[in-house]
């Protein structure tokens, strides 16, 4: 199973991953990037067994294990800032919910790891070490003002919010529970990364031993023959 675990904090709604076309770029919030990638995964690999966890100042199984991936996908494009209560981003929650994985299961965790609002990191969340776990921090800016998900600007006492890259703290997460550490700051990076963790886990087998494959398959076929 691939599971995506996806950061709905208010910075995700930050516009500020570059988008490129043809004629022109534009810029889109976290989120809509990481929602591409997620869809460009499920679409290129339609057999695998996926889920969407969310998570915030709480967690949420968003999407249990599907193959079903139009309903996936579906439900993937409706995710918002809007659908967890929120305090503070808390990266500890990952590891309450890593409980419910195999060993042989991928995570992939999104998010823009807001210097400002992260907790202490647990005991426990850094004993997660897993061989399979990927992190991507999302975005560019090294500071930027918290929005709502209708791109007004959050203030406290009438100021507005800001908050600063994460960056640091994601690498020192990655470092920490050995995951593969990645950035995602365009889309053009979707479809590279993508392929890459989609394909760390398969076995590969190099000209001589297809070889020996093939003659040992062609054997089992004359006996049964």
């Amino acid at each position: 199973t691939t599971n995506f675990i996806v950061d709905t904090s208010n910075s995700m709604n930050t516009k500020d991953v570059t988008q490129y076309s043809k004629t022109q770029s534009i810029t889109i919030s976290r989120l809509q990037a990481i929602k591409e990638f997620v869809t460009q995964t499920v679409q290129s690999e339609p057999l695998e067994m996926y889920s969407l966890i969310i998570f915030w100042d709480s967690i949420d199984f968003y999407i249990p294990p599907t193959q079903d991936t139009g309903l996936f996908l579906e439900y993937l494009n409706q995710i918002n800032t809007n659908l967890l209560p929120w305090w503070w981003t808390n990266i500890n929650l990952i590891w309450d919910i890593s409980v419910n994985f195999k060993s042989i299961d991928k995570l992939i965790i999104f998010s823009d790891f807001d210097y400002e609002s992260n907790p202490k990191l647990s005991k426990e969340f850094l004993k997660l070490k897993r061989n399979n776990a990927y992190l991507i921090w999302v975005g560019s800016k090294s500071w930027w003002e918290v929005r709502y998900a209708d791109d007004s600007v959050l203030k406290k006492e009438l100021v507005s919010v800001i908050s600063k890259r994460g960056d640091k703290i994601a690498k020192y997460i990655s470092k920490k529970i050995n995951s593969k550490y990645y950035t995602l700051d365009n889309t053009s990076k979707i479809t590279k990364l993508s392929k890459e963790i989609t394909n760390s886990n398969r076995i590969s087998f190099s000209e001589s031993q297809t070889q020996i494959v093939v003659a040992l398959l062609g054997l089992l076929v004359l006996i049964w023959i």
